[in-house]
């Protein structure tokens, strides 16, 4: 009988992963094994760890988004291709042992058995990416800076909490809720945690971007099914009369304190354009149109703003104040950018002013409320020119349509809420004028007490407002003085001329029968 020769060669093929502990997509690996060395190539596509079954050297396909079904196909077509490949690379060494000898030989041949083109992975439906390219097509200016701000808030969820993925295949009323309540304990760069303002502002823009993205245009995900509508955005444990105390507009002599300061190159600069936001009520990004030559009519002394830059509607800007006029003709055309540190030069002519009046207000980081003391060169910002125009304006007697037609407000709130504190102040000083004598029978004149300081804490300086009110009353009492009188001159000279008919001596009309019908 003929002895066969045995033959055992050392050939064999696995798969391995790249980074096997990743989050992200990683590379396979197809690792071959020839006379006791291992070669590794590239199979050219990627897979997540999480997906992939290590027993089965293969990646699932159930249970997972259709998108990642769609990846996981082209790897284990890939897979597929270099096990035909090895399979006939096999083969041929069989039929040539002495081919083994040569490792590198055989790995030349396997690699000449099989041609593998690279493939790039399909991006998941990222959320992330989609608000990116939303917010960039949809916003613009400091609007534009904010939101992506927000979507980086979104991004360092993610990056923090493993369990989730961004994809909009994975969205949850959970996921959205922990982020939110995730972006209650971040932290800025400088360690201290965001303002509630500014959490529940990103909170806000996020959830409508999401529902943009479940609409009828994009239909990323079903808005209904993920409940996404019912998670809580952060309450602002601030009670209401107390917010905003921060932002305390300038009263009129600390506007003058600013005006009489002198003071040269970029704080002069600085200084001026906040004196024109106080008397325009303009953002400091519509500094630039503002003084745009060609946005200023002098012969009708108005300044019109086509579009603003944040909000779309145009703001109609009058220019009869001299002390504005002089500022605008400065300016005019002269402004090639806004100064850098626009901020922190307003605050330095701030305090060499003199603006010392301190500022008591309700601070809310995260969800943590203090209480805080500042001075107010400490809280001055640009914005607060806007404010402290409204503010001014409002107590004026200006109607909220003329102050939105000149700041270009539509829907915002701001202006709205400066007239319901100044109405509730007014109505209350109103309401002390009746209750004064309110239950004194024998007519005794009520008991004054001393005023006590005025307080420019609030939106609205009660001293001003004191004045406005008194005037109002008197004014009133005056007309209901001057009905009187006149009813009374009336009703005298009817007497009088009675009187003078009374006396008059008969004629001989009087006696005069007439016949009746």
């Amino acid at each position: 009988m003929e002895v066969l020769q045995q033959h055992f060669f050392d050939l064999s093929l696995n798969y391995n992963l790249r980074n096997p502990k990743s989050k992200r997509p990683t590379i396979v690996y197809a690792v071959f094994r020839i006379s006791g060395k291992q070669y590794k190539i590239n199979i050219g596509a990627k897979v997540y760890p999480n997906q992939w079954d290590s027993r089965l050297q293969m990646p699932i396909i159930h249970n997972i988004s259709n998108l990642d079904v769609d990846n996981n196909r082209i790897v284990l077509a890939q897979i597929n291709q270099t096990r035909l490949a090895f399979d006939n690379v096999r083969s041929y060494i069989c039929n040539n042992p002495h081919e083994l000898e040569y490792p590198k030989r055989c790995l030349e041949i396997i690699k000449q058995n099989f041609n593998l083109k690279p493939y790039t992975m399909k991006n998941r439906d990222s959320i992330t990416q989609w608000l990116m390219g939303y917010i960039e097509a949809n916003k613009r200016g400091n609007t534009l800076v904010k939101e992506l701000q927000n979507v980086n808030f979104l991004r360092r969820f993610f990056k923090e909490h493993s369990q989730y993925q961004d994809d909009f295949t994975q969205i949850s009323f959970e996921m959205i809720n922990d982020a939110f309540r995730y972006m209650e304990q971040m932290k800025q760069p400088n360690g201290k945690q965001y303002a509630v303002s500014t959490i529940r502002e990103a909170q806000k823009k996020l959830k409508a971007a999401l529902k943009v993205a479940a609409g009828r245009e994009f239909r990323k995900f079903n808005w209904q099914a993920t409940e996404i509508d019912e998670v809580q955005i952060t309450k602002n444990l601030i009670p209401k009369p107390e917010r905003g105390a921060k932002n305390a507009p300038l009263t009129a002599d600390e506007v003058a304190k600013l005006r009489e300061y002198e003071c040269g190159g970029s704080s002069k600069v600085a200084r001026d354009l906040f004196l024109i936001q106080c008397y325009t009520g303009q953002r400091k990004s519509d500094l630039m149109q503002l003084l745009d030559s060609k946005n200023i009519d002098w012969s009708k002394g108005i300044i019109t703003v086509n579009k603003q830059t944040k909000g779309k509607c145009a703001a109609y800007i009058p220019i009869k104040d001299t002390l504005l006029v002089n500022l605008i003709k400065n300016y005019e055309g002269q402004l090639q950018r806004l100064p850098v540190k626009y901020n922190d030069n307003l605050r330095k002519v701030a305090k060499n002013a003199g603006l010392t009046r301190v500022v008591e207000y309700t601070e809310q980081r995260g969800k943590i409320v203090e209480e805080h003391k500042g001075h107010i060169h400490e809280l001055i910002h640009n914005h607060l020119g806007r404010h402290t125009f409204i503010s001014r304006m409002a107590e004026a007697g200006a109607r909220k349509d003329e102050i939105k037609s000149i700041t270009g407000h539509t829907c915002d709130s701001t202006v709205d809420d400066i007239y319901t504190h100044i109405d509730q102040l007014k109505a209350a000083q109103k309401g002390a004028e009746h209750q004064r004598g309110l239950y004194d029978t024998k007519g005794n004149d009520t008991v004054s007490f001393p005023q006590q300081a005025a307080s420019n804490n609030g939106v609205v300086d009660s001293g001003i407002l004191d004045t406005v009110v008194d005037l109002k009353i008197k004014c009133r009492d005056l007309q209901r003085e001057k009905q009187e009188l006149a009813s009374i001159i009336a009703r005298q000279e009817y007497e009088d001329a009675i009187e003078e008919i009374a006396w008059l001596p008969p004629t001989e009309e009087d006696f005069v029968i007439h016949p009746v019908g």
